[in-house]
């Protein structure tokens, strides 16, 4: 039984045609930050197309000072299905000059999908030099 299922697996990886296997759950990437200003930070994220089968019922972006984010009470988020891509701003008042990590997140009914990790300097103004 061992030698027909390992001969089975050669079979499969030895063939040169691509199987698609669809995920049932969504990818997002969460986009560098690109709109800093002195009044706003903006964060951006896209959905990777992926065939998935799990409804999305919420999405949005989680923040901190630490690495690997996740949601909590005090986070925001939008609900329904985003389309192909989504984005939020954060007021640079509410934030202190200092590292700040953002990934995107989509929820579906059974899990969380979180996205890579972007880290910023938060309360910095583009084009100005600390002295």
């Amino acid at each position: 039984m061992r030698v027909i299922t390992f001969l089975l697996l050669i079979g499969l990886i030895g063939c040169n045609n691509e199987i698609e296997i669809p995920l049932p759950f969504p990818i997002v990437v969460t986009e560098e930050v690109t709109k800093l200003t002195a009044q706003s930070v903006e964060f951006s994220a896209r959905l990777m197309e992926t065939n998935a089968t799990e409804e999305i019922i919420d999405y949005g972006f989680v923040l901190s000072p630490y690495p690997n984010p996740t949601l909590s009470r005090n986070s925001a988020s939008n609900k329904g299905n985003p389309g192909k891509s989504f984005s939020s701003s954060v007021n640079q008042k509410n934030l202190a000059h200092a590292r700040y990590v953002v990934r995107a997140y989509v929820r579906t009914k059974t899990r969380i999908i979180y996205a890579n990790s972007v880290t910023f300097i938060g309360n910095e103004i583009p084009g100005s030099i600390a002295i």
